[in-house]
């Protein structure tokens, strides 16, 4: 598993700080002060989200000012690294790489951290789910990753959603499907996400995306997709689901789009991209 390892710890606190030391063949791996983590409120609360995409250029100073916010999670959105291939050890390599920074090691090490993936930490540039090597990106995704699901037990992929303090955290997985029947998602992965919306209780469903949901982005995004994405919003309204609130990356730049004007049974929807990590905007 390329020195990746998962430890599960239960019976935690809800809202509460712990500090950890870990051991390896016995003897100390980190060193006081310990590193330590908040876990998520048990009801709703204030607090920061960070998130971000697109960790391209080696020099990656970003993600000392994010840790400066003391951010109560962190997402990633895809574009995490860019390693540009499906070669197993390759992806690794790729993996080792970008936690070599130092302000990511600080981040990761007391940042709760959802991840999805998008082209780049996939397979290479605009790939789709026709590529032969996914299964190998799939496989090092959930190495890296410390995601608490991946997929389903009959639907492989990075899909997989968490609450936080009244917040829900869906992220969809735009690689793995895209465009083998003319979808982005998928059947199966469509239905879960539906599903998931329509059984959230939360009051913000957050729904990140690796691509733009825009139907005005690139011809690698929502853009392409266009029905399968007015089927979700559609489906939002005609359940009354309230609270969504779009994520996305990949453009290498920052923008706030109103993809959908309030009217007679619909409420504004709003895309937050963020994509500049380490990239020339």
């Amino acid at each position: 598993t390329d020195f990746m390892a998962t430890l599960d710890v239960s019976d935690l606190v809800a809202d509460t700080r712990y500090h950890y030391r870990l051991l390896v063949d016995g003897q100390p791996a980190t060193a006081a002060p310990y590193p330590s983590f908040v876990t998520a409120p048990g009801a709703t609360g204030q607090f920061t989200i960070a998130a971000g995409s697109c960790a391209k250029l080696e020099d990656q100073p970003i993600f000392d000012a994010i840790d400066e916010l003391d951010p109560a999670l962190m997402l990633m959105m895809g574009d995490n690294h860019y390693g540009n291939t499906s070669d197993l050890a390759a992806l690794r390599f790729a993996y080792r790489n970008s936690r070599s920074k130092g302000g990511v090691q600080k981040l990761f090490q007391k940042t709760p951290t959802l991840a999805t993936w998008d082209d780049h930490d996939f397979t290479g540039n605009n790939t789709d789910g026709s590529s032969p090597g996914k299964a190998n990106a799939l496989r090092v995704f959930k190495e890296a990753w410390a995601n608490g699901s991946a997929g389903t037990a009959t639907t492989p992929g990075v899909f997989h959603h968490a609450e936080w303090g009244g917040v829900d955290l869906i992220f969809i997985d735009d690689r793995y499907y895209r465009d083998l029947d003319g979808t982005m998602l998928g059947a199966e992965q469509h239905a879960w996400l539906l599903d998931t919306l329509k059984n959230s209780t939360a009051a913000f469903k957050l729904v990140v995306s690796g691509s733009q949901w825009t139907a005005n982005g690139s011809a690698d995004s929502w853009a392409s997709f266009d029905a399968e994405r007015e089927e979700i919003f559609q489906y939002i309204f005609d359940n009354q689901i309230g609270g969504v609130l779009l994520l996305s990356g990949d453009i290498h730049r920052s923008e706030v789009r109103r993809l959908v004007d309030a009217s007679a049974g619909k409420y504004p929807i709003y895309e937050l991209t963020s994509s500049a990590f380490s990239q020339v905007p």
